[in-house]
């Protein structure tokens, strides 16, 4: 979507918006199975691949293809049936939408700015 109209830029920024997305399911999952016995938490980590985007040039950025890695990990157990674990998780959701939310302002400075320039400063 933003690829096509912004390049690398916009490539970073879907992939990112992907990435981010992945792990907030990945966190709301955790929060719903919080108190299943056996559950694994997911884990999702994709800004190395992100960065690699942002890291190349041009010419190659459009082939890079982005498949973030889920990682599960063992249930913490706590002597309070996993409070800390929800508040872990609560925390992650919330810095998760805040980067969603910083993404998509940034997006729109950044088409602001190539209006702008587009339209060589005139409203």
């Amino acid at each position: 979507m933003f690829s096509t109209v912004l390049g690398v830029t916009g490539q970073g920024v879907e992939y990112a918006l992907d990435g981010i997305a992945l792990r907030h399911t990945a966190i709301a999952s955790n929060i719903a199975n919080a108190r299943v016995e056996g559950y694994s938490p997911k884990r999702v980590s994709f800004e190395a691949a992100v960065r690699a985007v942002f890291d190349a040039d041009g010419s190659n950025a459009p082939s890079l293809q982005l498949s973030p890695p889920v990682t599960y990990e063992e249930a913490p157990i706590d002597g309070e049936g996993g409070l800390a674990f929800m508040n872990q998780e609560i925390t992650a959701l919330n810095g998760n939408v805040i980067q969603y939310q910083s993404l998509i302002s940034g997006i729109e400075k950044y088409k602001a700015m190539i209006s702008y320039a587009i339209s060589e400063g005139r409203r």
